[in-house]
């Protein structure tokens, strides 16, 4: 598992077989592609998409089905240069400006191509390199096809070069043990001011996929229009599944009715039948299977969830912009948690003894106008530190970490009383999980001595003064 991926398996209903599901869905697309189009691949990822992708599924995992280089969307992607056979962009379905990018890059390799054809038949023979391989190109509409986007490639001249794709892996991503997210950037501006009802259809379907996992939720709460938008498309999605099982059915007793008549011959009648008649004979007495096992199993799946409630962001539009007092929003609030990872200073979540020794003794310090270093850090319920006080207000943290901080010194302290075998052992199990846990802590006092700085500036306070009267 990624260091950023939690384990899902803690909450009230684990989540961690819907990370499953969104990860043979987006396996199951780079395999379909694979096979229509043989040859080593090369992944383009939008930036976008690609935190909440590692959420899903393990780099290693997409490398062990034939992707050998995995490259960023940026300004450089209209020239990029690969010697891989296949190029597959991922990107999601409303990035049309990275349509003309990818146009530009489907033009820039067959000039490319173009250019090694006309310089390898003006080369004398003896000195020809091999001949250059012509590149295949693919496109993952993520969550769906968007037909502007269609539109660009076609005015761009490359609709048909690249082969299109559809991909709902990442619908409904599982951040953490009890948060799931579309990640979909802008919806508030789709909503309600470009009158663009896209996401409620994409958040309608996401609760329809999720439910043939977990079971339908009967009941479905909701308060405000657009949450009223989206419980009528689910439950349209719901009917309709329903009028298919109720004609499935219908056909399956009409098909036993038709495969009992037609048993009704006699032995005698069959020993009369010619060959071609009598192997029609017994196709047409078959009966239609009603459904697969494994559609069978999905409807046998218990019920996990009771109800559902739909909050639309117009009945509260005002909380997203006053600043928040738990400790983890504000984390966000002031370093910004993308997929669950934050990209802090190296001297908060890194510890070198050797270094601080010799800054205490008189080393030089770093330029003031140096860029500091960044290091990424995890933030979910794997951190036995953070999983207890994300939610916590941050005027109680100092408290918590003090006693934790005392309890992890005492219990190391324990070695020093472990006189018998039983005893050490007790405390080498202990060891592991104690050592986390002390890391942790260490990151997380850093942080909060960070963010209580930030916190004293007169801007800040000024703000959370002016919100607060």
């Amino acid at each position: 598992i990624n260091n950023n991926m939690a384990t899902l398996t803690e909450g009230a209903v684990p989540l961690s077989d819907w990370r499953l599901h969104c990860k043979e869905r987006f396996t199951k697309v780079l395999a379909e592609i694979k096979e229509q189009m043989p040859g080593r691949i090369a992944l383009v990822l939008d930036p976008k998409i690609s935190g909440l992708l590692s959420l899903v599924v393990e780099f290693s995992a997409i490398k062990a089905m034939g992707v050998e280089k995995i490259y960023m969307f940026s300004s450089g992607v209209a020239t990029l240069d690969t010697d891989c056979e296949v190029v597959v962009y991922l990107t999601h379905a409303h990035s049309s400006s990275l349509m003309k990018t990818i146009a530009a890059h489907v033009h820039y390799c067959s000039q490319r191509m173009r250019d090694a054809i006309a310089e390898r038949h003006g080369t004398p023979e003896a000195h020809r390199g091999p001949e250059p391989v012509d590149k295949q190109f693919a496109l993952i509409y993520v969550p769906g096809r968007f037909v502007t986007c269609d539109r660009i490639l076609e005015e761009e001249g490359v609709w048909g070069i690249v082969r299109t794709f559809e991909c709902d892996a990442l619908l409904l991503v599982p951040f953490d043990n009890d948060v799931l997210s579309m990640g979909m950037e802008g919806v508030y501006r789709q909503v309600y001011l470009d009158d663009d009802s896209t996401p409620l259809y994409y958040a309608a379907r996401a609760l329809y996929e999720f439910q043939k996992l977990y079971g339908d939720i009967k009941v479905v709460k909701g308060r405000g229009r657009h949450a009223e938008d989206v419980a009528e498309l689910l439950y349209n999605m719901r009917y309709r599944k329903q009028k298919r099982k109720a004609r499935e059915r219908a056909m399956v007793e009409a098909s036993a009715s038709a495969v009992s008549d037609k048993r009704a011959k006699s032995s005698a009648e069959i020993s009369k039948l010619s060959i071609p008649e009598y192997i029609e004979h017994m196709k047409a007495t078959q009966p239609i299977e009603p459904r697969s096992a494994k559609e069978a199993a999905a409807e046998a799946t218990p019920k996990k969830f009771s109800t559902l409630i739909l909050f639309d962001r117009s009945v509260d539009p005002l909380t997203p912009m006053c600043t928040p007092l738990t400790y983890e929003g504000l984390v966000d609030e002031l370093f910004h948690i993308q997929n669950t990872i934050v990209e802090l200073d190296e001297n908060i979540v890194t510890f070198d003894r050797k270094k601080d020794k010799e800054e205490a003794g008189g080393a030089p310090a770093p330029a003031p106008d140096a860029k500091p270093v960044l290091k990424k850090q995890a933030l979910n319920s794997t951190d036995p530190v953070f999983a207890v006080v994300r939610d916590m207000n941050f005027s109680a943290l100092g408290a918590y970490l003090h006693d934790t901080a005392q309890n992890v010194r005492d219990q190391r302290e324990e070695r020093h009383k472990a006189t018998t075998v039983t005893q050490l052992r007790d405390f080498v199990a202990k060891l592991g999980s104690l050592q986390k846990v002390h890391q942790a802590l260490q990151i997380h006092i850093n942080l909060a001595e960070k963010i209580l700085t930030l916190t004293r500036e007169s801007g800040f306070r000024s703000r959370l003064d002016t919100e607060q009267t």
